[in-house]
C-alpha cells in the first residue's frame, strides 16, 4: 500500500519545533533547510531531494522541526577543544530533570522560550550534574530533524 502523499496527522514527538524556513539549497540527493525559531535559534535539516519537491517547500513558509529526544546530545561545557559534526547546536538552561529506571528526560529551554527534551542515562545526568538552571547545550545532527509542513 502506497502512503498518501500528503498527511493531516498527530505525532508523539515529544520535540515539536514551530518556525519559518529562512533558506533552502540543494545539495544533490538532499536539500538542506534551515529553520528559524522564535527568539533566533535555527534548526538545520537536511530531507532527499524528492521529498523537498513533493512538499513544495518555499523559503518564508512556516514548518516544523520534530526531533526524537534520544537523538539530542546534552553538553554541559563548550570547551575550544572540542568541535562536533552536528549541525544543530543550542543554548539553553535546563528547567526539568526527571530521573526513570534507567534513563532521565532533561527538559532544555532555549532562548525563545522554545522547549527540547533529551532522553540520555541516569548514568550521563549523574556525571553532567544536571540541575534546573544549569546552562547547556542540545546537539543533534540535521539528519536526525523530519521536517513538517502545512497540509
Amino acid at each position: 500500500m502506497n502512503p498518501p502523499s500528503q498527511l493531516s496527522l498527530q505525532t508523539s514527538a515529544r520535540n515539536c519545533l514551530a518556525g519559518r524556513m529562512v533558506h533552502i539549497r540543494c545539495e544533490g540527493i538532499y536539500d538542506e533547510i534551515e529553520l528559524q525559531l522564535a527568539g533566533g535559534d535555527r534548526i538545520v535539516c537536511l530531507i532527499t531531494s524528492d521529498r523537498a519537491l513533493k512538499l513544495r517547500l518555499q523559503a518564508g513558509a512556516p514548518a516544523y522541526a520534530l526531533v526524537n529526544p534520544s537523538a539530542v546530545i546534552v553538553m554541559t561545557e563548550q570547551a575550544d577543544a572540542f568541535r562536533f559534526s552536528a549541525r544543530n547546536q543550542l543554548a539553553g538552561h535546563v528547567t526539568q530533570v526527571q530521573a526513570g529506571m534507567e534513563n532521565t528526560e532533561v527538559t532544555i529551554t532555549l532562548r525563545g522560550g522554545n522547549s527540547l527534551v533529551a532522553l540520555i542515562s541516569n548514568v550521563s545526568a549523574g556525571e553532567l550534574q544536571l540541575t534546573a538552571g544549569k546552562p547547556v547545550r542540545a546537539i543533534f545532527k540535521a539528519t536526525s530533524v523530519v521536517l513538517g509542513v502545512a497540509a
